[in-house]
């Protein structure tokens, strides 16, 4: 068996250029890889912030609160909006604005964030019911 050599070719392992290539790209595949990580941390810790912020400045369960107070109810049973909000607004932090509907769904333009609760109120003497629907937006 004959084995012929060429004088100019080396092996992959022993070629210096080819070395100092894969180092380049196992430098580069790191840099990227830190970039993203970096990049990507940013936006999680960022955006959870804000939304973080925005959750604990949101008033809850305003009307659970109100349900067994005999003059909320006396409102809701008359049809009064203007009754409801003048009970509710004390729940409701300044920064806040609020619409109040009994039995409907509120016409009115808004920001884009909006919360709502509800409830039902029944009563003890007739079948009937109604639903409370509070929307409340930062001003």
């Amino acid at each position: 068996m004959v084995h012929v050599s060429f004088p100019n070719a080396r092996r992959p392992e022993m070629n210096p250029v080819g070395k100092a290539i894969r180092k380049k790209a196992y430098v580069a595949t790191l840099e990227a890889f830190f970039a993203f990580f970096l990049t990507f941390s940013f936006i999680i810790f960022v955006v959870h912030e804000i939304a973080t912020s925005k959750a604990l400045n949101t008033p809850r369960n305003i009307l659970p609160t109100l349900e067994n107070d005999e003059t909320f109810r006396q409102c809701i049973l008359t049809d009064n909006t203007t009754c409801l909000q003048n009970i509710i607004d004390p729940y409701v932090p300044p920064i806040f604005d609020i619409k109040v509907t009994v039995n409907e769904i509120a016409p009115f333009q808004a920001p884009d964030d909006v919360f709502t609760e509800s409830i039902l109120v029944a009563s003890n003497r007739t079948a009937s019911y109604k639903i409370v629907k509070l929307y409340y937006w930062e001003i």
